[in-house]
Formats: structure tokens, sequence, C-alpha cells
């Protein structure tokens, strides 16, 4: 947005311009705040449920980027079995409705589109000998035609960083007892279910409340 604070004229904003570009610029913000927490809340817990999906996305991260190392989104293209975790988590547990307030189906849990689609399935979007990926949620996800999220573009990179750095320097657990045992966390948006430790040999991370 900063762009059009200089426009190509020369022209110096009014007041009433000003304020159209800085409302403008929060709505970007603000569309994607809310939304890109609710899939790391997603992931973190889909993480927990499906250990292997998250070691074998660490196995990968480890390979591609070495261990202890921070991707970048450079990486991206050589991480394929991260981004399909992250289609998967937004297939799985879309974070907006998609067409209020019309009635519409259930697209990214269509069987025809996505066999057993309460099965939590990353692989599902990645080419096999015997078949073809299955379709890219992310044509589904943000929308489409006119009603596409504007934003798009931003919260794919945003939501790679965060998965890929989170895969990269922590194990995604299930949270323990008073006595240490394991609690089974159930699929629904509350506090406490998951706990998050750094990867042996992975750089420290010190998470806060602000």
């Amino acid at each position: 947005m900063s762009i059009y604070l200089c426009p190509e004229d020369g022209h110096t904003l009014d007041s009433e311009e000003e304020d159209i570009i800085k409302w403008c610029s929060a709505a970007l913000y603000v569309g994607g705040a809310d939304t890109t927490v609710s899939a790391r809340a997603s992931f973190a817990l889909l993480m927990c449920l499906y250990p292997d999906v998250q070691r074998r996305a660490q196995a990968e991260i480890d390979e591609v980027v070495g261990k202890g190392g921070l991707p970048t989104w450079a990486d991206e293209a050589s991480l394929p079995h991260v981004s399909s975790v992250i289609k998967e988590v937004l297939r799985f547990a879309p974070v907006v409705c998609l067409g209020p307030p019309r009635r519409v189906l259930a697209m990214t849990h269509d069987p025809g589109l996505y066999p057993d689609p309460m099965t939590f399935n990353p692989s599902r979007f990645l080419a096999a000998p015997e078949k073809s990926p299955q379709q890219d949620p992310y044509k589904v996800v943000f929308r489409f035609g006119r009603y596409v999220c504007p934003g798009a573009h931003f919260t794919e990179v945003s939501l790679f960083l965060n998965v890929a750095s989170i895969l990269a320097t922590f194990d995604i657990l299930k949270a323990v007892d008073d006595q240490g045992r394991e609690m089974d966390p159930v699929i629904e948006y509350t506090d406490g279910i998951t706990r998050i430790v750094p990867r042996p040999g992975a750089s420290s991370l010190i998470l806060a409340d602000p």
C-alpha cells in the first residue's frame, strides 16, 4: 500500500485519500489476522493427532535445510510434504465460510473431490505413480471470482514460513495431566490441548504472553 502514498502523477494526497489508504491497508491486515491464527491452531492440533505426519515433514526439512536450520520461502518448492501438510490443514479445517447467505456444500469435505474426507492425509496432494494428486484446496478455501481473498498469496507465504519454522524447531505433543499421562485432544478450538517443546539440536525460541 505504500506505493499509493506516492502517486505517479506527483500530486499531494488529501486527507480523504490518506484515509482510504489507511482503512484499505487495515482491512488487508485484519482480514488475515484471525484466519491465519485459526489455521495455525488447526495445524498444531492436527500435528498432535497425527505424529507420523509431523515426523515426515520434519525429516523433509532436516534433509533439505539441515537440522537446526530455518526454512525460507525459497525452500518451498523443495519441501512438497510440508506444503501438502498446509494444504490439508486448510482443506480439513477451512477457516471461513465460503458463501453466506447462500446454501453451499462442504466443498473441501466432498468425497467426490476428496475421498475419505474426514481423514487428515497430506499425501492426497502428492503425485503418486498410480494416481494424480487431488484438487488443490487453495482454489477453494480462498474463494474465487470477484470474492477471492486479496491476501491469498500473502497468506500462503505467511503460513508456509510459520508452519515450516515451527516444524523445524519444535515437536508438537499431546498435553499431559498431573501424573504425566498424555491426554487425547478433541477436534475443537479450545486452549490447553497441545504443548510445544524444542526439538533436540534445534534453535531455541521463547514464547511469552504479550
